[in-house]
């Protein structure tokens, strides 16, 4: 749906933005999109 990039991109930046002040440790983040992206590889899904 191209009209909802950039929609959907700012809520992306802001989410990104507001992650850094968290105070998660930066590794959090690679396992977690680890994960999501290895889920994502295997689902055999179209959702």
């Amino acid at each position: 749906h191209p009209m909802e990039v950039s929609i959907l991109m700012e809520g992306f930046i802001q989410f990104r933005d507001e992650s850094k002040n968290s105070g998660l440790h930066p590794l959090i983040y690679i396992i977690v999109s680890r994960i999501l992206s290895t889920f994502l590889h295997v689902h055999p899904f179209i959702d």
